[in-house]
């Protein structure tokens, strides 16, 4: 309704990869293609459509098309869809010459998403990953060198018109990052850009794990929106379309709602109850959930999830974190080998935080798959005996009522 085009691309996109999506139905008479969203939703003048092209399966070229069609049309949604995350493989000279670093060398922001199925379902080690690792390698995040700890600028003091502009709209103090960008900003836009840590931190890259429709949707609205532009990575594992708990109210979607980085806990005891934080990201979510009720521990145990891995919402971990004062455990639950996922990035961001937030905790710690050559094990009875194993250290970690 505002006037948004979305441009959809990828093999076998209109159908969906599993039939999921029906974007376009052929008529077997003529041949006809029919958009069902454009020809069901009542026109109107303004309304935005969606355009589905199934393309070729060479995803160097087509992610490079893309790219250059973000480019040239900002006020469009693009968005490439990998039939598996690990398709983009073929396209990583597109990503690490363009994607990554076209903002800083050329001055172009792109808006372009990529939809990453990823998931460890027993797919074995050509369908499992998209290889989060090597995108969150690529984000130029001031938490790598800082270890997330920053100590804030004040704007108490500042007489130019930026820092002005800031404390009228409630902004107190800044990061040195944050502070550095508003500096070369405008005060309208320093203003605009108050709330979003990507804009402030000059973060070439979100890459995001949503676990429910509605983050989901304010993700990919939140691209168009925006009066800026950023790449958009979208993790997610196919099987998320079918899970039953991975819904959303139509409210949540509604006026008011808005794009959640780190979604919180809900325990079933008290704040004061819980003695261990389980942090993850995307359908990880439902499977702890699962463990924790199986445990008996959904009272003692919290279960968050970062949705945004980059940039990460550590001032989110962080309150977080500080409604559990008891918190004798916190980790960091992944599917992925201990050498890839988010892993390294996560620990960058949150350690030293959770170590003033957690006093009672001994740290961030990880639980995940052993080490692995390859993103998976290639055998169907091996992936069985690691979930196996990974579920049993996600018990161990889970204090009974």
């Amino acid at each position: 309704d505002q006037g948004f085009d979305v441009r959809m691309s990828g093999q076998d996109v209109e159908r969906g990869t599993f039939s999921h999506r029906h974007g376009v139905v052929v008529c077997q008479e003529s041949g006809r293609k029919v958009p069902i969203l454009n020809e069901c939703v009542p026109g109107a003048a303004g309304r935005g459509k969606l355009h589905s092209v199934s393309s070729h399966l060479s995803e160097f070229g087509v992610l490079g098309f893309e790219y250059g069609y973000s480019l040239e049309s900002p006020g469009v949604l693009p968005v490439w869809e990998a039939q598996f995350g690990d398709f983009a493989n073929c396209a990583q000279v597109i990503i690490d010459q363009f994607l990554s670093g076209s903002e800083t060398k050329w001055m172009r922001q792109s808006g372009l998403v990529m939809l990453l199925p990823h998931g460890f379902d027993g797919a074995g080690p050509e369908h499992s990953s998209a290889r989060i690792e090597r995108f969150l390698q690529l984000v130029n995040s001031p938490a790598w060198a800082t270890g997330g700890v920053d100590v804030d600028v004040s704007l108490e003091g500042m007489d130019d018109a930026v820092s002005a502009a800031l404390r009228a709209a409630g902004v107190r103090t800044l990061p040195p990052s944050h502070a550095a960008a508003a500096s070369r900003a405008s005060p309208s836009a320093a203003v605009a850009g108050a709330e979003d840590k990507s804009w402030f931190e000059g973060i070439n890259f979100s890459v995001c794990q949503p676990s429910t429709p509605a983050n989901y949707f304010h993700l990919l609205r939140r691209q168009v929106l925006r009066p800026f532009r950023k790449p958009l990575v979208v993790v997610a594992p196919k099987t998320l379309l079918r899970l039953r708990g991975a819904r959303s109210a139509l409210a949540e979607m509604g006026p008011e709602s808005e794009f959640r980085p780190l979604i919180g806990a809900s325990p079933t005891g008290s704040a004061e109850e819980v003695k261990t934080v389980l942090f993850c990201s995307g359908r990880q979510y439902y499977e702890l959930e699962a463990a924790s009720n199986e445990a008996g521990a959904s009272a003692t145990t919290a279960i968050a999830r970062v949705e945004e891995i980059a940039p990460f919402p550590t001032d989110d971990l962080e309150a977080e974190l500080k409604r559990f004062p008891n918190a004798e455990r916190v980790a960091w639950v992944q599917e992925e080998p201990a050498n890839a996922g988010a892993w390294s990035f996560v620990r960058a961001h949150a350690a030293a935080v959770t170590k003033t937030a957690a006093p009672k905790s001994t740290g961030l710690e990880l639980v995940s798959r052993p080490v692995c050559p390859t993103p998976a094990v290639g055998v169907g009875s091996m992936h069985k005996v690691q979930e196996a194993l990974l579920k049993k250290d996600i018990l161990a970690t889970l204090p009974t009522e």
